[in-house]
């Protein structure tokens, strides 16, 4: 019996032992689910350099064991820098915080980084400060997997590529958000833009994971010269155009094949503009438009509907041949003798069609094989024949090369 008891007493102090280990480790995990608040002290230095700056009170002299953590708040303020010493630099790649918050740091306090190759993971909030210099050119991956974060710039432009990607995340921007030669992806979570402007390089959303894009009534600036300055892929994508504008500013006159908004066949979005002076621009999917206007060259390879449809005169227009451009307000397309508007289909004696239910009017059209439906009729001022006839007054639904 002795024996027996004794085997038993020694498995109870086993599970006991095993009872306090699981409850050490679970205390431990709700710390870091909490996360604690870091502050940045000490002056210029490295962010891996926890024993030296990242401090647990404001101004404070403990010191963290351990970088900041993504549960964990980053802060930079009047405690942070001195008037000489103001720079943290980013040496490494794959560091990560909850939310970051410059408010409170001094003017011309610096985040940099080491290369442009390293990525910065924030899991919450982002507010940078007006008087701060923001150089960090590497990428900023916002990684939340809950809505509800926001993005505040206070007017300083980001350095290099935004990336939102995070499942179930969403952040809404809360001023102008500029990252002028930079990449905004999104992969995966709701970017609300709030009727914010956006400047970017380019734009794209090539993924099929669940994501969403709330425009409201921002406008999106893309200044990228490449036929996929706006990439955004339709699967997984729950689009809410609003009534934003998205402007292609890219401005190379020589650049060829031009610029491309694509991606998205079945994708509705509000106004597009392409003011120039870019060489060419270019519709690249079948998709829906309130308003788009042409202030260069332009092509249209699939079928796509708008309200109004721009074309400027002295630029030529290519439709792809076999495709119907529908047109449910009006068509502008007034040149003059000096300066007619080219509009033809991409295949010689294979037409391309616009359907309207407005009679179309138009003036010095050089027109080749295309095709009018619905209305029945384009009125024009001036129509210009390949062979180089004027033809005054002419009417008709087909013209052929």
């Amino acid at each position: 019996m002795k024996h027996v008891y004794t085997k038993h007493f020694c498995c109870e102090q086993i599970a006991t032992k095993i009872q306090w280990t699981l409850l050490t480790l679970m205390l431990v995990c709700f710390q870091f689910a909490v996360g604690s608040n870091y502050y940045w002290v000490g002056g210029s230095g490295t962010w891996s350099d926890f024993a030296n700056h990242w401090a647990t009170t404001s101004g404070g002299t403990s010191f963290y064991t351990q970088i900041p953590t993504s549960a964990d708040d980053v802060f930079f303020d009047a405690n942070s820098f001195t008037g000489v010493s103001k720079t943290i630099t980013i040496n490494s790649t794959l560091y990560s915080c909850h939310n970051m918050d410059w408010t409170n740091a001094i003017s011309g306090a610096v985040f940099t980084s080491g290369s442009s190759a390293y990525v910065l993971n924030i899991y919450g909030s982002l507010i940078l400060n007006s008087t701060m210099v923001n150089s960090f050119n590497g990428t900023i991956k916002f990684s939340a997997t809950t809505a509800g974060n926001t993005i505040t710039t206070n007017g300083k432009s980001l350095a290099g590529n935004v990336v939102f990607d995070g499942v179930g995340g969403g952040w809404i921007l809360q001023d102008v958000f500029t990252t002028p030669n930079g990449t905004i992806t999104l992969n995966s979570g709701t970017l609300n833009s709030n009727g914010q402007t956006v400047n970017c390089s380019s734009f794209t959303s090539t993924v099929a994971t669940p994501r969403g894009l709330i425009m409201g009534s921002s406008v999106f600036n893309v200044s990228y010269i490449s036929f996929t300055s706006w990439q955004v892929y339709a699967p997984g994508l729950t689009l809410n155009a609003g009534t934003s504008t998205i402007n292609l500013t890219g401005n190379n006159p020589s650049f060829s094949p031009g610029i491309g908004f694509g991606g998205g066949a079945g994708l509705t979005y509000y106004d597009l503009n392409v003011p120039g002076p870019c060489k060419s621009a270019s519709i690249r999917s079948a998709m829906n438009f309130h308003n788009v206007n042409f202030a260069t060259d332009g092509e249209i390879y699939s079928s796509c509907t708008f309200n109004n449809l721009t074309f400027s005169p002295n630029h030529a227009y290519t439709l792809t041949n076999g495709t119907t451009q529908t047109i449910n307000g009006s068509l502008s397309a007034t040149a003059t003798c000096t300066t007619p508007i080219t509009l033809k289909s991409s295949t010689p004696s294979i037409q391309a069609t616009i359907n309207s239910p407005n009679p179309v009017s138009v003036a010095y059209l050089n027109i080749r094989d295309m095709k009018a439906t619905g209305a029945q009729t384009i009125v024009s001022i001036r129509v210009i024949t390949p062979a180089g006839h004027l033809l005054e007054e002419a009417e008709g639904k087909t013209y052929t090369g």
